[in-house]
């Protein structure tokens, strides 16, 4: 109960530092396609491909379901001859209780979220966070997964991956005007 009770008080500070923790070693099963829409968004995509149903964990849940904070994901953006930033899911302020966010995939299934590149913040370490940086034309951009165990669901399932995963390098789109 003090667990859970932590991370309804202060998710801001715990949850991203949970996720940005050192990655287990990348494991079979499971892989990660990412691409921009017509609209700007990112859609990203989890494929099982393994041979047995697995789960994996993107982040919280919060209100039963109504809304869905995917705070294992960043963005890695590098500039052309430049150090690549990270960019966080900014979440928010959490009054209520919170789940983990478990998809179960059988073998071969597919699981898309469309995500607002807005909704990522720089923050380095010791560093407030500064507004969202989008992804420049010309700069390189990934996707970051990184699986943590099941904080909540009591006894964890099973077949739950754990590891961590980065899309292929893509090209920011150019700005519409």
């Amino acid at each position: 109960m003090l667990r859970r009770h932590l991370f309804a008080s202060s998710p801001i500070i715990l949850l991203p530092f949970l996720c940005s923790a050192a990655a287990p070693p990348p494991a079979p099963g499971l892989d990660i396609t990412a691409a921009f829409t017509p609209t700007g968004d990112l859609s990203v995509t989890f494929h099982n491909t393994g041979a047995a149903p697995c789960t994996f964990h993107p982040g919280i849940s919060l209100g039963n379901g109504q809304a869905l904070w995917p705070m294992c994901l960043s963005l890695v953006v590098t500039p052309k001859g430049g150090a690549a930033r990270e960019l966080t899911y900014k979440g928010g302020a959490i009054g209520g209780r919170v789940d983990d966010w478990l998809v179960p995939l059988p073998p071969g299934a597919s699981y898309t979220l469309r995500l607002a590149p807005a909704d990522f913040i720089y923050k380095p370490d010791g560093v407030p966070a500064t507004p969202p940086q989008p992804a420049l034309p010309g700069e390189s951009l990934q996707v970051r997964f990184t699986s943590i165990p099941a904080a909540y669901t009591k006894p964890p399932p099973a077949n739950l991956w754990t590891a961590q995963l980065t899309s292929a390098a893509m090209s920011a789109p150019a700005a519409k005007p």
